[in-house]
């Protein structure tokens, strides 16, 4: 809730935008400010009518003496029309001699005697795309029994997305081709982004990259009374860890609380599940929130009705943040009551809004090491002009093993002494598993049973652009001609083809002694 100088300068932008009445009769307008802009701290504005002074803080008028924080709406704040002039300043300003990190004001556009609207504080500071106030017109009112919703397109990066309703594997588009930092109007949809639908009770919305079949933002269980007009901001950025993508949902004509608009953030966590196990068969899941009851089979509602066959990775799921536990059943089960095989429940850990993560199931089904699931944190973001690399090993029965480059005879080690069913950290590698390198291009990697000189493993022609974040997952036994020793490698921030991760099993040797 730091990040609001983006919305103090949409704050400003509004309410230059609700000036154009008469001199004689200027009317008045209704101005909100939505700070929309991931990286801009919390600011205030001063608002200028003419050629008069500046006058404000306003939110510090208001006793909001903190500013506005990112994600953060204000409500509607009655100004009397005119041509108005914004300038951001600092949350604790005694004035509005100085604007906030020397941004330009902002002069707003025209507003009719009786508008509503909202000036967004999109963009990034400093960054591309840049730092912008973006203004649009509000409804309050909707036809008889009807309710209004509209999809602003603020997330920074994104591609145009299409918006609809989800039910199971169903997406029913509303929205399409939403481009940012924008609405889309036709087909249904009014001059100012709303459509008219019937009240909707604990319906998902989705979003997905317009031209493909994967959600890239779920928002489960909206509800819209009659009377009830409502927008979904999209707002964030994809991979971010501080500001995640997020759905940001606003009751336009609800009462305020605490000088801002009632409005909560749907910051999903990401998880996909990865079948190491070798000796277990195809498998689906359900999934249950706290106390509440296991949803699912999971894959059969995507559309997977064959499950998740050993040494496939899922796709990741958009879920809302929780305490999770996983129920494995069969594929063709008609619901979650019975584990596949008797297997236990497993806990999941509890991750914070905007995470990816894997849960992989590992193990022997009866045998040794046991059969169980394990979590790993992944990462989808990396350094300017830089990939990340993970090696997991996931062999049951293969003892440690350090992984590294090899050349030739020379061997450089990255990851030290990985043992099963684990990742390594520290000597540059990070928390959750991952090296920072430059891109790779054509290397060998190989993994050899720490302490000796001989490779157990190796997986000649990786390439790895910049940007891209890959795990290399150690699976299958040794000696095994069903299911050997060999390298399971996923392209973790490649979009997903039919439901699964971008993975490769590599051909490479595998023999220990």
């Amino acid at each position: 809730m730091s990040k609001v100088i983006g919305v103090v300068v949409a704050a400003a932008l509004v309410l230059a935008g609700c000036g154009g009445s008469s001199s004689s009769s200027p009317g008045t307008i209704y101005v909100r400010v939505a700070h929309l802009s991931p990286n801009a701290p919390a600011v205030d504005f001063c608002v200028k009518n003419g050629t008069g002074s500046f006058t404000g803080p306003v939110l510090k008028g208001l006793g909001i003496t903190t500013g506005l924080p990112y994600s953060s709406v204000t409500e509607y704040l009655s100004l009397t029309a005119g041509t108005y002039a914004a300038r951001l300043v600092a949350p604790d300003a005694a004035d509005c001699t100085t604007s906030l990190a020397g941004l330009p004001d902002y002069d707003l556009p025209a507003l009719g005697d009786g508008t509503y609207a909202t000036v967004a504080a999109v963009g990034l500071v400093g960054g591309t795309p840049a730092f912008t106030v973006k203004p649009f017109i509000d409804e309050h009112a909707s036809a008889a029994g009807k309710a209004a919703l509209r999809f602003i397109h603020a997330s920074p990066g994104t591609p145009a997305v299409d918006v609809g309703l989800e039910s199971g594997a169903t997406f029913t588009p509303v929205f399409s081709a939403v481009t940012y930092p924008s609405i889309t109007t036709g087909g249904g949809v009014d001059a100012n982004g709303f459509i008219e639908t019937a009240p909707l009770t604990g319906v998902t919305v989705a979003a997905r990259v317009t031209g493909t079949t994967t959600d890239a933002l779920v928002v489960p269980g909206v509800s819209l009374p009659a009377s009830a007009s409502a927008t979904v901001f999209a707002i964030g950025i994809i991979g971010s860890s501080s500001s995640p993508l997020a759905a940001l949902v606003c009751v336009d004509n609800a009462p305020a609380v605490g000088g801002l608009t009632p409005c909560t953030v749907h910051n999903d966590i990401y998880v996909r599940v990865a079948h190491l196990s070798p000796n277990a068969p195809a498998v689906d899941f359900c999934l249950k929130n706290g106390t509440g009851s296991f949803a699912g089979p999971v894959l059969k509602d995507l559309g997977i009705t064959a499950g998740l066959p050993y040494s496939k990775v899922t796709e990741y799921l958009p879920i809302i943040p929780g305490t999770y536990t996983a129920r494995l059943v069969a594929p063709d089960a008609a619901d979650c009551t019975t584990s596949l095989a008797g297997l236990p429940d497993y806990s999941l850990p509890s991750l914070s809004g905007g995470t990816y993560a894997t849960v992989a199931a590992v193990g022997l089904v009866g045998g040794t090491p046991a059969f169980t699931v394990k979590p790993f944190v992944d990462e989808h973001v990396t350094a300017a002009g830089k990939a990340a690399l993970r090696f997991i090993h996931a062999s049951p029965g293969t003892p440690a093993v350090d992984v590294g480059l090899e050349s030739g005879a020379t061997f450089t080690p990255v990851f030290s002494a990985v043992a099963y069913p684990s990742i390594t950290i520290g000597g540059g590698v990070d928390s959750n598993g991952y090296v920072e390198t430059a891109p790779l291009t054509g290397v060998t990697v190989a993994a050899r049973a720490t302490g000796t000189t001989t490779d157990a493993l190796v997986v000649p022609g990786v390439s790895l652009p910049a940007s891209a974040s890959a795990t290399v997952f150690a699976i299958g036994i040794i000696g095994s001609t069903p299911t050997p020793l060999k390298a399971l490698v996923c392209v973790d921030n490649a979009p997903p083809t039919a439901g699964l991760s971008e993975c490769a099993i590599e051909p490479a040797t595998a023999m220990l002694p």
